[in-house]
């Protein structure tokens, strides 16, 4: 029986794991051990936090708005009983 050496085996003498197949990496070609990763992590978060900030600070306007529409008559405005609003405003918060 013709056994594959385990990826996760070290090889003693280079300090490198042993890959049986290269094709199991994606982007084998790709090097990747130049890259600082701090400094990618700074890119990454400077580029996501402000749109996750506003994205947040939009659900958290509408979540408060439609609970004071309902003290103005939403229900009555809409035609829709107490079930269906408590309804739509569970699958309003899970969203």
């Amino acid at each position: 029986m013709d056994e594959k050496p385990n990826p996760s085996v070290s090889d003693k003498e280079s300090g490198s794991v042993l890959i049986p197949d290269e094709t199991l990496l994606y982007n084998a070609h790709v090097d990747v051990s130049g890259i600082d990763e701090k400094k990618l992590i700074r890119k990454v978060d400077l580029a996501l936090i402000p749109w996750l900030s506003l994205l947040y600070l939009l659900s958290f306007l509408d979540r408060s708005s439609i609970g004071n529409a309902k003290l103005y008559n939403l229900e009555g405005d809409l035609g829709i009983t107490d079930k269906q609003y408590l309804l739509s405003l569970t699958v309003f918060f899970l969203m």
